[in-house]
């Protein structure tokens, strides 16, 4: 349902042109909902969108935030993809 969520915001986000940083949240949401639900194509896949939008964005201090939103899921997808050590 998360996901679903996040979609809905990406799809609103864009088709009322919000500014960049609040169509990045929408990604980034859809980004960790995806992978929480281990679907690590998709939410790498959303993390490249949100990026796109976050380079757009000028304020200094939500950049700043996105960006930290950003690698934590970045940090929950390329855990998932590290090889496994013992």
């Amino acid at each position: 349902m998360a996901l679903q969520f996040g979609q809905k915001c990406i799809r609103i986000s864009e088709e009322k042109n919000l500014s960049p940083y609040y169509v990045g949240c929408a990604y980034e949401a859809a980004a960790r909902a995806a992978a929480v639900g281990k679907d690590y194509g998709r939410a790498t896949e959303y993390l490249e969108a949100a990026q796109k939008h976050l380079d757009e964005v000028t304020d200094k201090d939500l950049a700043r935030y996105l960006r930290i939103e950003l690698d934590a899921v970045r940090i929950m997808v390329d855990k998932e993809d590290a090889p496994e050590t013992r």
